[in-house]
């Protein structure tokens, strides 16, 4: 794909796992990181649903396992174009927020 001359091998798209700034259990959001950035964790989300790790290492390690490296292929950072949403986000993240803080409060 081409955008404003440049050429692009792949789209990125945003998922974010989020938590909650200020939380009086510190130690389960440390406890989710963790199983959340460990190699197993990361493996089967790319197994189960094509997901790239985000660690650097774990993508070279797809890169040369025969059972990925074809979901991986030769892919490097400077072949993804990752939409600019700011724009969408300072129209929407407003209510979002707000809900969450709503339903979330206390």
């Amino acid at each position: 794909m081409t955008i404003d001359g440049e050429s692009y091998r792949y789209v990125g798209l945003y998922d974010t796992w989020d938590l909650v700034k200020g939380t009086d259990k510190p130690q389960l959001a440390h406890a989710f990181i963790d199983i959340a950035a460990n190699e197993a964790s990361m493996s089967e989300l790319q197994e189960q649903f094509g997901y790239l790790p985000a660690r650097t290492d774990l993508l070279e390690k797809a890169k040369q396992d025969p059972e990925l490296s074809d979901m991986v292929g030769d892919y490097n950072l400077e072949d993804l174009y990752v939409p600019d949403y700011r724009e969408w986000f300072s129209t929407y993240a407003a209510p979002w927020v707000d809900a969450w803080n709503q339903r979330f409060k206390n």
